[in-house]
């Protein structure tokens, strides 16, 4: 049989309604499956790990608030353990130190966490630091 994998900056917000990720993608006949959503939502992967990548890949500055915008959907036939596989535990959010800063958001749970929000590029006056406004975000392969 055939996989998909769909990986990228997807610019679609939870509160688009139809959501195209969500309801199109995902929920719809395509048989999607968001690698993120099922990363944070395993009970076979620990809170420590969860906690220790940040809440999401972009961090939008002026609603205080952490978007997926970037996203890694696979098709179901690539999360049945059988063949071919996208591993669910090897989901991250890469926050390099040299590219993001220090910061602290309260979960859905209340919890305040520290975390890392993004960097983005700058150049002013001959300067120039960071590197983009988004996180990259990744998963292995099984073969």
């Amino acid at each position: 049989g055939y996989h998909s994998v769909v990986v990228g900056d997807v610019n679609v917000k939870k509160s688009e309604s139809p959501n195209p990720i969500d309801d199109v993608l995902v929920g719809g006949d395509s048989r999607l499956v968001d690698l993120e959503t099922r990363f944070r939502e395993s009970g076979s992967i620990s809170d420590e790990l969860k906690k220790s990548i940040p809440p999401s890949s972009y961090y939008y500055k002026r609603g205080n608030d952490w978007t997926h915008l970037d996203r890694i959907l696979v098709s179901d036939s690539l999360i049945d353990r059988k063949g071919i596989d996208a591993s669910v535990e090897s989901f991250r959010i890469y926050a390099h130190p040299n590219y993001s800063k220090g910061t602290t958001y309260r979960n859905e749970r209340g919890e305040t966490l520290q975390t890392r929000k993004p960097e983005r590029f700058y150049y002013k006056r001959g300067n120039s630091g960071g590197a983009s406004d988004h996180f990259p975000i990744s998963f292995k392969l099984k073969l």
